[in-house]
């Protein structure tokens, strides 16, 4: 991911959380989490340790939406990667899309307002 499209998304934080791709991502410090939380957490990360991930170094779990998904930053499936991928592959008709568009939007603003009275 860039650094333009990680400094474009809006980033949130939590305890835990769960990726698109299912993963649960979980920080070691156990701040904010439930009685036992952590503890579980732990128990099912030794379980399942491709699905349930731990992270010692951060104090919470970096979180956007893209598309609709919930995706965890540094989550090994790489939506953010694939989202920016796709958008940047697409610029040239995401560039006509808004051309196109912006040019309709302003004639009807400028058929609208010669309909008010002067």
């Amino acid at each position: 991911m860039t650094r333009e499209f990680e400094e474009l998304l809006n980033w949130g934080g939590s305890p835990q959380a769960t990726c698109g791709c299912g993963r649960v991502h979980f920080t070691e410090s156990g701040d904010f989490m439930e009685p036992g939380e952590l503890d579980g957490l732990r128990a099912k990360a030794k379980a399942e340790p491709d699905r349930y991930i731990g992270d010692s170094e951060n104090d919470a779990v970096s979180i956007a939406t893209v598309g609709g998904v919930t995706a965890v930053w540094g989550c090994k499936c790489g939506h953010f990667d694939r989202v920016e991928a796709y958008l940047w592959g697409n610029r040239d008709m995401f560039l006509r899309y808004y051309r196109t568009r912006i040019e309709r939007e302003k004639k009807e603003a400028e058929a609208s307002s010669a309909l008010l009275p002067t």
